[in-house]
C-alpha cells in the first residue's frame, strides 16, 4: 500500500505542479484522499519516498483555487498534515520551511483574493498553525505587520498589529478565530460599516 500511495502522489503531483488550475475535480479528489490518508493512517508519513514537502505545497496552492470544493479540502488536508506535529517530527521541518508560505496564501486570501464565502476555510488553517506552531506563528506574523500593503492597502500597520494581537490570543475557540478573522476580511474589502456587508456576512458564515 506506502508503495502505491508513493507512486500515485509522485504521478498527481507532476501533474498538477504543471497546471493545477486545469484540473479542479483532480485537485479536489487528491485533496479530500490526503485529509482522510493523514487522518486515518499517518503511518504512511514514515514512509521514506513520501514527498511530504511537495504534498504541503500542493495543499498552499489548492487552497488558492477558486472552487469552495478544493479549497475547503486543500483546507482540511492541511489541518491534519500541521496537526501531526505531535505524532510524526517529519512533518515539523516541512511546516517551519514552509510555514510562512502558508501564511502568506491564508493572508493574501484574507486580504480580499479569495471570497469571502471561503473564509471559515482560512481560519481553520490559521488555528490550526496557531494551536501546534504558536511560537513561529508569533514570529511569520511580524513579517506581515511589517509589509507596506499586505495583505491590503486598506489594513494600516495599526491594523494589522490589532488583528495579530486577536489571533494569537485565541488557541481554544475556532468560532472566535473566525470572527476576528472575517472583521479584518472585511477591513480589507473596504466593506466595514457597509450595508453590503451587514447583509451578506451570516451567509458568509
Amino acid at each position: 500500500m506506502m508503495s502505491l500511495f508513493s507512486k500515485m502522489t509522485e504521478r498527481t503531483l507532476s501533474l498538477l505542479n504543471q497546471d493545477i488550475e486545469h484540473h479542479p475535480d483532480i485537485t479536489e479528489a487528491f485533496m479530500i484522499l490526503l485529509a482522510q490518508l493523514f487522518k486515518k493512517h499517518p503511518e504512511l508519513l514514515d514512509y521514506k519516498h513520501c514527498n511530504l514537502t511537495g504534498l504541503f505545497q500542493c495543499g498552499i496552492s489548492a487552497l488558492g483555487q477558486a472552487e469552495t470544493p478544493t479549497v475547503r479540502n486543500a483546507a482540511s488536508f492541511l489541518c491534519e498534515f500541521i496537526a501531526q506535529r505531535c505524532k510524526r517530527t517529519e512533518t515539523e521541518a516541512v511546516v517551519l520551511k514552509q510555514g510562512l508560505v502558508l501564511l502568506t496564501r491564508l493572508l493574501k486570501a484574507i486580504g480580499g483574493e479569495a471570497s469571502r464565502s471561503l473564509m471559515n476555510h482560512m481560519s481553520d488553517v490559521l488555528f490550526m498553525l496557531n494551536k501546534h506552531y504558536y511560537d513561529h506563528l508569533s514570529s511569520w506574523m511580524m513579517e506581515f505587520i511589517n509589509q507596506d500593503g499586505f495583505p491590503s492597502p486598506l489594513a494600516a500597520k495599526v491594523n494589522k498589529e490589532h488583528f495579530t494581537r486577536l489571533i494569537l490570543k485565541e488557541r481554544t475557540h475556532k468560532r472566535k478565530l473566525q470572527e476576528i478573522v472575517t472583521e479584518f476580511t472585511l477591513l480589507c474589502r473596504g466593506l466595514i460599516g457597509t450595508d453590503y456587508a451587514a447583509a451578506t456576512t451570516s451567509i458568509c458564515l
